[in-house]
């Protein structure tokens, strides 16, 4: 987390108090704050923790509850335990171990708990009669559960897929333990840096009734606060799942604590206590009710109903819950007996119940909260990139889980101990707000890292046990001679090579050996695969490989691997993937068929170096008198003699020549240490100045060039001192890749550094430079340049770079109607992204900084690397240009295929024979989904009562165009889910039941509150469809199991544009 100020405390604070003099609301007044006196104000006992006492006075709803970080300054495991208290406190099994004794001891006392990997933790440690006791608090609703995911997951660098999985995770727990009705009904995001629209969406369709959270932009918030705005309906999907997105949501006055005047916990150096001995002259009570009076009277002036949401808690709070109950309880009791206001235990739920009762209508939000500023000059938008490895790992170990859990539904557990429990674990804590982020400490980020692999390598065995149990013997062309040959009965000689990307592999490849790759995909795809070799040639005889090639190992590669392989070739292979299948490549070295490696002098050179050497291989380049080309079937691409750098882009199909320039730029960090002066850090991005410089002092960048016929088409660049990129063109993909390696990032000239990749194109997207970033790798937002559609009138932007960044999960686009050309950018992990310049996009892929930006982590984001000289990253952006009509069949199919990789294996020893492995019961077209489906998930059920011996699977299939993006594509699509599970997975499906998108409650049994909405500028007028659509849902919802499961009988649905169904399945 990063720190957020309490109430009253700090500029963001004052300035809010500016904005307080008047309460009115958009569609009526804020409420008239009585000052009578309460008809229950028993001094010694507060016991209306249910009961609004007076309809007159202010209804103070106090949430206790604890914020626990799953790391941040100290590792998960440091926190739960409460070691490493040099760092910071923080004990999170004493915060639950006391209070739930508080809670048995004491029926009026309710808290609320949101992080589900910790108390999962604490869970598994409680007896049984502990656990009954707890079952009873949470069914007395006493301790309800609020957000329950496994984390309080990021919302600008996390996968919408991960973020399903790891809210699913939690709930799943919650179900199996408390029962299903306990499900949470408030999302609970008090603490990430900016909010998302498909975040939103998603804990609408989740089944949630509300949304909190306390950070938004200084001065969106001051503006909601002078206009009694803290609460709306968001929609976060207005154009494609409209009021089924609806979601109610609201933000805390101040921070997700109370002011420091009413701080009890005992974490505090200090900590308030209520002083109320008559006897003692130091008595505080009247003071401290006074204060607290004026303190939510104002509060409420933000909001538009009677009841005032006030959070009793903050980081790590209640380890000493006796002491901080104790003094919330008399707090309580004076303010009862003082009468000006209504005080009681709550809970987010019990809130939401009463505010919805008011039966108001809300003004409607449909765009995002993004990006982030708490004050002048401080805008959270640097860890949209922080710590780019780590997030780029977590995109690889995601794609991994999913082809983890698709074996595991069809095959079960295979190896003792190996299962994807563990990664999902892994992957749950990984999504926190401080772990993708990038805004923890270092040794944090290693511990997240560490968690990753270790719980891949369970996920690994999982898919080398069925590789080597259920593909291989069925293709084997001779009997292994023994159990330590090229595969063994329990995998253990299939290999995988985390390290491809930097060409280290431990793969004995001077002798035969076979690659197994599987495509987790519902639909066909053509991958490039590049794997590091010992021999100079290879010969492959499959029908899936497209096309290959020997080439010597990217000096980049070389750079980034260091002393960790010394491997001199690669053998590269295009391959057509099947969907839902492993596909088995012999590869022989030399032999039959063998080709000649690309040499060094077989390269065409020319840049900064100043010479063009004259060789037989680049007369295969087309040349222009002034251009070098490498192309493919789809594009071209043109690049100067001069300095080596891309000029213009040629679509094949339409033949139209785009003008683009790409070339890497830095910013200069802003790194003072004053903390009034804000600087550069982990969280916020400040550069010094608006300009940015290139990376190549000289404008140029050394390049080769290489063409294979068939294979590939590539620029090697080497650009200044620490930067080197291959722009490539492969055989069957309609996209231009652009890899690049960056790093050690230079600091002794004692100057933290931002480096962007910078598209420069002849586009025209208007003065205001719109572009459009995805939103957690789903809908597109519009962005302007300078612009909130939020508070557009007020709005001032301090930082013209920095605060015109946002985050980019899988894509950013600009759009030219005029030339009706669109061009997208795609990224293989979330990196900051802007269009700074008509027809610009930059994308942040790396950052080194000297100072700490004073938002709690106490670290400056300066990472070294293994050797102590500075991270060096590598990552993928994937260009298309297109017609705009036709650009998303494009992109949207790219985005599936770059988040879901093909598993590489490898098995020593050639001897199963090239083949095309379906993981069901069919080869034919029934095994690939319709374009516009995506098979989102297929897995066991998590937490299964059966110890994994249940016959249910989860499954959920998603629409992932939206309304109007393509002719065909964007209509709705229908799958028969036991026709093309029993074909695709060999699964025999006998019935289904619609879930919600988190499984935890049945569609049919889902009953969210329904609020009224203002449509923007109607006044408070009521939409036409609003009332009556909302209530025709509702009673739709209210089928009953036997009438919805006859409505599945032919197991056949339809998916509309971005809707996501989820089921549960019941196999024969």
């Amino acid at each position: 987390m990063g720190t957020l100020l309490p109430h009253g405390v700090g500029l963001v604070s004052v300035l809010l108090l500016l904005l307080t003099a008047t309460g009115i609301g958009i569609a009526g007044a804020a409420p008239s704050l009585s000052t009578h006196r309460s008809q229950n104000n028993d001094a010694q006992s507060p016991q209306n923790t249910a009961t609004l006492a007076d309809d007159d006075l202010l209804q103070v709803h106090i949430i206790a509850h604890t914020h626990d970080d799953v790391g941040w300054k100290k590792t998960v495991d440091e926190y739960y335990y409460g070691t490493n208290t040099t760092i910071a406190n923080g004990a999170v099994q004493y915060i639950l171990d006391s209070v739930i004794a508080s809670l048995i001891a004491d029926p009026n006392k309710k808290f609320s708990y949101v992080e589900m990997a910790f108390f999962f933790r604490w869970w598994r440690e409680q007896s049984d009669t502990m656990k009954d006791q707890v079952r009873n608090l949470v069914k007395d609703g006493r301790l309800e559960f609020v957000g329950g995911g496994w984390c309080m997951n990021d919302e600008a660098g996390t996968h919408y897929n991960a973020i399903i999985d790891q809210i699913t995770f939690g709930h799943a727990f919650i179900s199996t333990q408390f029962g299903a009705e306990y499900r949470p009904r408030m999302a609970w995001q008090v603490d990430p840096f900016g909010h998302s629209s498909v975040q939103a969406t998603i804990f609408a369709q989740m089944g949630y009734d509300g949304l909190y959270f306390a950070r938004a932009d200084y001065e969106d918030k001051g503006l909601r606060i002078n206009q009694s705005r803290l609460e709306m309906v968001w929609r976060g999907s207005p154009d494609n799942l409209g009021q089924e997105s609806d979601l109610f949501t609201g933000m805390f006055y101040g921070g997700y604590g109370p002011p420091a005047e009413f701080q009890f916990d005992s974490r505090f150096a200090d900590p308030m206590v209520v002083k109320d001995d008559p006897l003692l002259e130091d008595s505080n009570v009247k003071k401290l009710v006074d204060d607290f009076v004026k303190t939510v009277i104002m509060n409420a002036k933000a909001y538009r109903t009677k009841h005032l949401i006030f959070p009793m808690g903050s980081d790590f709070a209640y380890s000493a819950a006796l002491a901080y109950f104790k003094n919330v309880d008399k707090l309580i009791k004076h303010v009862l007996a003082d009468g000006r206001v209504n005080v009681f235990y709550s809970t987010p739920a019990r809130y939401l119940d009463a505010v919805n009762a008011q039966g108001l209508t809300w003004e409607l939000k449909t765009d995002d909260f993004f990006p982030y500023a708490d004050r002048p000059h401080a805008y959270w938008t640097g860890y949209f990139t922080s710590r780019p490895a780590l997030k780029r790992y977590v995109r690889v170990q995601n794609s991994l889980l999913q082809s983890c859990k698709q074996i595991e539904s069809v095959h079960g557990v295979l190896a003792p101990g190996a299962d994807s429990f563990a990664l999902k674990e892994a992957m749950g804590v990984a999504q926190h707000h401080d772990a993708v982020s990038g805004t923890e400490q270092q040794h944090v980020a290693n511990d997240y890292a560490k968690r990753l692999y270790m719980g891949g390598v369970q996920c690994q065995t999982v898919v080398a046990e069925y590789a080597a149990t259920e593909v291989l013997p069925r293709l084997a062309t001779a009997s292994p001679p023994s159990t330590d040959s090229n595969v063994s009965p329990n995998g253990g000689h299939i290999l995988f090579c985390d390290l491809l990307n930097i060409s280290v592999c431990s793969l004995n490849s001077q002798d035969p050996f076979t690659v197994i790759l599987y495509n987790p995909l519902g639909h066909e795809r053509v991958s490039k695969i590049r794997i590091p070799v010992m021999s100079s040639a290879y010969s492959i005889n499959a029908k899936a490989v497209l096309g290959h090639l020997v080439q010597p190992v990217q000096q980049a590669a070389v750079h980034a691997r260091g002393k960790q392989g010394n491997l001199t070739n690669e053998l590269v292979m295009i391959v057509n993937l099947a969907p839902i299948s492993f596909v088995t490549i012999p590869v022989h070295p030399g032999a039959d068929g063998q080709r000649t490696p690309a040499k060094e002098q077989d390269w065409k050179s020319l840049g900064d170096s100043g010479n063009s050497k004259s060789s037989k291989a680049h007369e295969k380049l087309t040349t222009t008198a002034q251009y070098y080309v490498i192309s493919n079937e789809f594009y071209s691409a043109n690049f100067s003699m001069d300095t080596g750098l891309l000029v213009s882009v040629t679509e094949k199909t339409s033949g139209r020549i785009t003008a683009l320039q790409q070339g890497f730029f830095w910013y200069e960090s802003y790194n003072k240490t004053d903390k009034h002066d804000q600087a550069s850090g982990a969280y916020i991005f400040r550069s010094n100045g608006d300009e940015a410089y290139p990376v190549s002092q000289t404008g140029t960048c050394a390049t080769e060039f290489h063409e294979e016929e068939g294979v590939q088409s590539e620029a090697r660049q080497k650009c200044g001192d620490f930067v080197y990129q291959t722009v490539g063109l492969y055989k069957g993909m309609p996209h231009i890749e652009f890899t690049f390696t960056v790093g050690p990032i230079p600091v002794g000239d004692h100057k933290g550094k931002e480096v962007v990749s910078r598209f420069t194109s002849g586009l025209n997207t208007g003065d205001d430079s719109t572009f459009y970033t995805d939103a957690n790798g789903r809908e597109l937002q519009e962005r302007i340049y300078n612009h909130r559609n939020t508070w557009k009138p007020n709005m001032t932007v301090f930082e013209k770079v920095a605060g015109n960044f946002y985050p980019v999960n899988s894509r950013i686009l600009l759009r030219d109607e005029a030339a009706d050309t669109q061009l997208t950018v795609l990224t293989d992990s979330s990196q900051a992204g802007a269009s700074l310049a008509s027809g610009q996009v930059e994308l942040m892929v790396h950052r080194r900084l000297l100072v700490d930006d004073h938002r709690g982590v106490n670290e400056p984001l300066n990472e070294t690397g293994v050797d102590g000289k500075g991270l060096i990253v590598q990552g993928t952006h994937y260009l298309q240009l297109a017609p705009i009509k036709s650009a998303a069949a494009l992109h949207r199919q790219l985005a599936q295929e770059i988040m879901l990789q093909p598993q590489i294996m490898f098995s020593e020893g050639a001897q199963a024979k090239s083949a095309v492995t379906p993981m069901g019961s069919s080869n034919s077209s029934a095994t690939s989904l319709p374009k516009n489906v995506h098979l989102l998930t297929l897995q066991r059920l998590d937490f299964d009562p059966e110890d994994g011996k249940s016959t249910q699977r989860l499954v959920r299939f998603e629409h992932y165009f939206e309304v109007g993006e393509d002719e065909e594509l964007s209509k709705p699509a229908s799958v028969n889910v036991r026709e093309y599970l029993k074909a695709a997975f060999g699964l025999n499906v006998s019935a289904m039941t619609e879930m919600t998108l988190s499984a935890n409650q049945q569609k049919s049994q889902e009953h969210r509150l329904v609020w009224k909405v203002a449509e923007p500028g109607i006044d408070g007028a009521q939409p036409s469809y609003e009332m009556e659509g909302l209530q025709k849902r509702a009673e739709a919802r209210t089928m009953t199991k036997r009438n919805l499961q006859q409505a599945y009988d032919s197991f056949s649905i339809t998916l509309n544009p971005m809707e996501i169904r989820t089921f549960v399945l019941t196999l024969q």
